[in-house]
């Protein structure tokens, strides 16, 4: 998500928390609109380790991961909100 703007740059969903699905969206996001000067994520593990910070660093991206903050990406976690609950959950649902 483009902080300036709040639009959605690219996107995955997963139910691991593997770092690949996260490196992928974030390849897409950069494929399509250059690399940031900043990005922003939260302490999941997907975000700390070497498959996410890695190419990261060699693009010469900044990384800002604030610490100790609960609610530590809120456009995002909004975006998240807003995506229709049958996405997030693997239980199937009727949709009438």
């Amino acid at each position: 998500m483009d902080w300036a703007t709040r639009k959605v740059l690219a996107w995955r969903l997963s139910n691991t928390l593997e770092a690949s699905f996260c490196v992928e969206a974030s390849n897409e996001a950069i494929a399509k609109y250059g690399p940031p000067e900043i990005m922003n994520t939260d302490q999941g593990s997907q975000f700390t380790g070497a498959a996410w910070i890695t190419p990261l660093t060699d693009a010469k991206i900044k990384i800002s991961m604030p610490l100790g903050v609960c609610k530590q990406t809120p456009a995002g976690n909004r975006w998240a909100w807003s995506l229709p609950r049958h996405y997030l959950y693997r239980k199937a649902v009727a949709i009438t």
